[in-house]
């Protein structure tokens, strides 16, 4: 039987994706020496061929061959948030006993350098992470290879999606908040579609959606200036937070799009002598596994992330086995439920609202 990438990532002691990007010598992994040598001795020992398109071996095989494309830069391979992913996809498939083609970000894969880079892979079908460029999802429409888009995609092309009824969530949240007093209320993340004045609700992305349709609901009055574009950046939510409390505007309560941007704003409450939740309650997403261990423990969403990399391998390998459906228009859009993880990161809005940082 012929060795396959798991077996090389097994006896290495290391993760699929880490194999593939060293054998592809992907310059930018964040991977020991030590761990490279293991890799490559572990190649020899087991006499795994490393399988190039329009090889005999390549045509004859019938291991299916999928890559993932991950949005942002190479640390996001690291990023507990999406490693979590990553890991379900990898689970899927060793299950199906299929083989880890490559894994990219997108940072990697330029329009100058597509071609270049995606050509040299065997590749039946592709998982693409996040926010990927029209230009990547074009390149796998183009060459008719099944792709399955995890949380955003473009209708064009027909693939299957996964995401996150990430608007029912934040809306809940922000309306528990406010049911506890909170009218001042800081949005940390992504503000694409937002404009003051202008409600196009569905232009904005799904937790700012859910963050102003709870608002609207509670007929409270929204301020431009406690939406805040963090462009998902931990140490901008840290900065952009302390620029608000040591500013004019008084808030009692601050949303994080995601854990990292609540954590960073935590970290700039507190610094300025505020208490979590006594004087200001702060709420994340996506329940990295951080967010139990910071000081006082972060209430956030929850939902399978391993579960969103198993479905798509699932959806990606029917897609494969009925390419049909595509040209036939039918495609599946899953959404998958969350909850509402409450720990110690908030409490009533006080009565008196801090005005200004109390080191200030």
């Amino acid at each position: 039987m012929a060795t396959k990438l798991i077996d090389v990532a097994e006896k290495a002691g290391v993760s699929m994706t880490t194999v593939s990007r060293v054998i592809n010598h992907d310059k930018t992994m964040n991977v020991s020496k030590e761990t490279e040598e293991k890799i490559w001795q572990s190649v020899k020992e087991l006499g795994y061929q490393i399988k190039k398109k329009n090889t005999k071996s390549a045509v004859n095989s019938k291991t299916k061959n999928i890559g993932y494309v991950l949005t942002k830069d190479e640390y996001s391979f690291e990023d507990s948030y999406f490693s979590d992913i990553i890991r379900g996809i990898e689970s899927e498939l060793i299950s199906h006993k299929c083989n880890l083609s490559f894994a990219l970000s997108v940072n990697e894969i330029d329009i100058d350098s597509l071609h270049e880079k995606l050509e040299p892979f065997i590749c039946d079908g592709v998982i693409l992470i996040g926010d990927i460029p029209f230009h990547i999802n074009q390149y796998f429409a183009e060459n008719k290879i099944p792709a399955v888009n995890i949380f955003k995609g473009f209708e064009q092309f027909k693939n299957d999606r996964i995401s996150i009824n990430f608007e029912h969530s934040s809306y809940q949240l922000v309306n528990q908040l406010i049911g506890m007093g909170h009218k001042q209320i800081l949005y940390l993340g992504d503000t694409s579609g937002f404009a003051s004045g202008s409600f196009h609700l569905f232009d904005y992305e799904e937790r700012l959606r859910g963050y102003v349709m709870a608002h609207l609901a509670n007929h409270i009055d929204i301020s431009p200036a406690l939406i805040r574009n963090i462009n998902w950046d931990m140490e901008t939510s840290y900065t952009e937070t302390k620029k608000i409390l040591q500013g004019s505007h008084s808030i009692t309560a601050v949303f994080g799009a995601n854990d990292r941007m609540a954590i960073g704003a935590m970290r700039a409450i507190q610094e300025l002598g505020y208490s979590i939740p006594s004087d200001i309650s702060v709420v994340g997403c996506d329940n990295i596994e951080f967010s139990q261990y910071v000081t006082p423990p972060l209430t956030t969403i929850s939902y399978p992330r391993d579960e969103l990399g198993k479905e798509a391998i699932r959806i990606l390998l029917n897609r494969m086995k009925h390419p049909e459906s595509i040209d036939a228009g039918f495609t599946k859009n899953i959404k998958f439920s969350t909850k509402i993880i409450e720990r110690n990161s908030v409490g009533p809005a006080p009565e008196n609202m801090p005005l200004q940082s109390v080191h200030s």
